[in-house]
């Protein structure tokens, strides 16, 4: 997918979520989870979504755009396959 595409989805899209693997890919857990929209930050760069479950910054996930289908997807499908 490509980053305009994610970037569109961002902004607009009426999905409430994006999908992840907990630990970072499948082979580390597999356990997926849903992350709310409302969750995800931008990076200063533009180019992955950024999950603060920690205090302070202390926890949080990076959703790299360029990792799309493989550690983060729209539908929980695409990462099942």
């Amino acid at each position: 997918m490509i980053k305009e595409e994610i970037l569109s989805w961002y902004k607009y899209s009426e999905l409430a979520s994006i999908y992840a693997y907990l630990q970072g890919n499948k082979s580390e857990g597999g356990k997926i989870v849903d992350i709310n929209k409302g969750s995800l930050y931008l990076s200063d760069e533009g180019d992955a979504f950024i999950y603060k479950w920690g205090w302070y910054d202390h926890g949080c996930n990076v959703y790299r755009f360029e990792d799309y289908g493989e550690t983060w997807a729209f539908t929980r499908e695409e990462l099942e396959e």
